[in-house]
């Protein structure tokens, strides 16, 4: 472990010459940064030069004008160090801030934090230092408010653009580097072009977003490196295993539940042509089924955009079970009565993850050994 204050981090010391070197030995085959902060105006930054330099695996930012950032070293140091993996699902990850907020409330630690997809965003939007209430109003503002799913285009690559999207993201985090978020954090995307997972734990956190959250037909691939990238949720939805191998060692996966919805999937029953199951009748029966299934007050048709979202998270449902073994402590936010699109019902969403924060945090800490 290399321990420096930030501002008088640079280029290599002369001890750290001395005992860095080319060689690894005297450190071992891992090694860690950790910057202190004793100015509350100070945030990280060039980070990632420092840590090439030191060729050092990762990095911790600690606020030494706050107990916390004490606490969270000493854990890291004692091996009892708490990573949040947070899961994708659409507008069903506003629950995870309405999460965040309880278990800032009830004093359990989040030393690390990561996900998948809308997990991912949300993660990103902890790590880099927002708390509540401000995590509240800039998830709204993203998400809800700007409407960042709207800009839909000719269906040949996607149904969406993604250019509005895109400039949210950056407007929000701008050029700051993973780095330099105050807690160490990743994202989780997967490789069309290599049939893999892929891991943003370094470099721009709008990349690592835009990737996370590439749903195939709905938002076009992202390229990095020669790669296509589409959503995380197409190999790891809940990405607890990530966090472990990332040094945490107590891992919490938030999953968000989406048991599928019978009602809205019989009403398929009534627009299928009779003895054809596998057909659809013709563009202009379809719309009069829709005006008089609304006049009826009946739920709509699933329509292409909840297809194509069910269809990424498919994988990850059936996962499920393999990212609870790999987890200690598994929750599962109550929302699939809630639509992968429902980004108008943000506060209800947030509400739901708070209340199941706050129902399960004595437990928790009880496995966790946290007092109070």
């Amino acid at each position: 472990m290399l321990l420096s204050e930030a501002h008088r981090t640079g280029g290599l010391t002369a001890e750290e010459i001395r005992f860095l070197g080319d060689s690894e030995e005297v450190l071992g085959p891992t090694r860690e940064l950790v910057l202190l902060y004793s100015d509350p105006n100070e945030k990280p930054a060039n980070t990632a030069n420092l840590t090439r330099i030191r060729k050092t695996d990762s990095v911790r930012h600690i606020r030494t004008y706050s107990n916390h950032g004490f606490e969270s070293l000493t854990r890291f140091i004692t091996g009892r160090s708490i990573g949040f993996a947070l899961g994708g699902g659409g507008a069903k990850g506003l629950a995870h801030i309405g999460l965040l907020k309880a278990m800032q409330e009830e004093n359990i630690p989040i030393d690390m934090i990561g996900g998948t997809s809308a997990g991912a965003l949300m993660a990103s939007i902890y790590a880099m230092g927002y708390h509540a209430p401000e995590l509240e109003r800039v998830a709204k503002a993203l998400m809800s408010d700007k409407k960042t799913l709207n800009d839909y285009t000719i269906p040949t690559v996607s149904l969406i653009r993604g250019k509005k999207f895109n400039t949210v993201i950056k407007n929000f985090v701008g050029n700051r580097m993973i780095e330099d978020l105050w807690l160490p954090y990743f994202a989780v995307a997967t490789s069309l072009t290599k049939s893999q997972k892929v891991i943003f734990d370094r470099g721009p956190v709008w990349k690592a977003l835009r990737a996370s959250a590439s749903i195939p037909g709905i938002l076009p691939p992202f390229y990095e490196k020669n790669e296509l990238l589409v959503d995380g949720a197409m190999l790891d939805n809940i990405p607890g295993a990530v966090m472990r191998e990332k040094g945490a060692d107590f891992v919490i996966s938030v999953a968000l539940s989406s048991e599928g919805d019978s009602t809205a999937d019989e009403v398929f029953s009534a627009i299928y042509e009779e003895n054809n199951s596998g057909a659809l009748p013709s563009a202009l029966r379809m719309l009069f089924k829709r005006i008089i299934g609304k006049t009826q007050k009946q739920k709509d048709v699933p329509n292409l955009l909840s297809l194509l979202m069910r269809a990424t998270f498919v994988a990850s449902d059936a996962a499920k079970a393999k990212a609870k073994a790999e987890s200690d402590i598994f929750a599962e936010l109550p929302v699939e009565q809630y639509g992968l699109f429902d980004w108008k019902k943000f506060h209800e969403l947030v509400e739901i993850g708070y209340n199941y924060g706050k129902a399960n945090a004595k437990s928790w800490k009880k496995q966790l050994g946290i007092r109070g």
